[in-house]
């Protein structure tokens, strides 16, 4: 079964009937046009799962679309955060996309997903600095050896000070994994900042993670499709039905080239 890009746009539609505004225009244009639409809806926090749900067989690709347009606009930082928080939730979804999103915070001028504190020297504790935490959170539970040392975590102390007790749980928990810190050593970091409030504040982090595990298995659970080249951006080839990177499929064709002569 080909992978069909009109019929992934349906499912969208279907499961998410919000979405119709920001495909309508897209769908009679040309299918290069509408895939970079959806890359752009792949990486909106909002709208992230919904389109790996339904375009599993491209994620990969659409994630190097939304990535190559980042490098090309003027930096604003709700934007960033919103990419930021989509990238999150796809990896813990999707492991696959770790290369993309290992690629998107390497590019120029590799910024993190706690920007915020830079630009925020007074660490005021607002809704958007707590959502930026929970999302490089969710960046360190998914992958925390590719992803640890990209960026200077010595920002994030300070955060241990504040009145607030869900950044400051959320900042033990990230520290924890960044020093690879034993449970008992993060209990007692949870106990020393956060007091009685961190019980609350638990429950919510096993709801995420049920409903990380539901959502895996919804995405495992549409089929898998055949890929046609033409539908594809210049830095992925379809290999056996799955994407495979330019430089990773250069990087294999190298080594059959030489296993012959090594052989000989």
């Amino acid at each position: 079964m080909e992978f069909s890009l009109a019929d992934a746009v349906d499912g969208l539609l279907c499961s998410d009937p919000g979405l119709f505004a920001a495909l309508q225009e897209h769908i009679q244009l040309p299918e290069q046009i509408t895939l970079d639409r959806l890359a752009e809806l792949a990486t909106s926090a909002a709208s992230s799962l919904t389109v790996a749900r339904h375009c599993r067989p491209i994620l990969v690709d659409l994630l190097a679309r939304a990535t190559r347009a980042a490098g090309l606009r003027p930096f604003d930082l709700a934007r960033h955060e919103s990419h930021c928080a989509a990238l999150s939730k796809l990896l813990a979804v999707a492991p696959q996309t770790l290369e993309e999103v290992v690629r998107f915070f390497q590019q120029p001028p590799r910024r993190s997903p706690f920007e915020r504190l830079l630009l925020d020297r007074h660490h005021n504790a607002t809704a958007e600095l707590r959502a930026a935490l929970q999302t490089t959170l969710r960046f360190l539970v998914a992958a925390e050896q590719a992803l640890a040392v990209l960026w200077d975590w010595t920002v994030l102390v300070p955060l241990l000070k504040t009145d607030d007790a869900e950044i400051k749980w959320v900042t033990c928990r990230i520290l924890a994994i960044y020093l690879s810190a034993s449970d008992q050593t993060l209990q007692r970091m949870v106990q020393r900042y956060v007091g009685d409030a961190h019980a609350r504040l638990e429950l919510g982090a096993v709801d995420e993670l049920a409903q990380i595990e539901r959502e895996k298995q919804s995405i495992v659970a549409h089929e898998k499709s055949k890929l046609e080249e033409q539908q594809l951006s210049p830095d992925y080839r379809a290999v056996g039905g799955v994407l495979v990177s330019v430089q990773r499929f250069a990087g294999l064709q190298q080594h059959q080239l030489e296993q012959p002569q090594q052989q000989q």
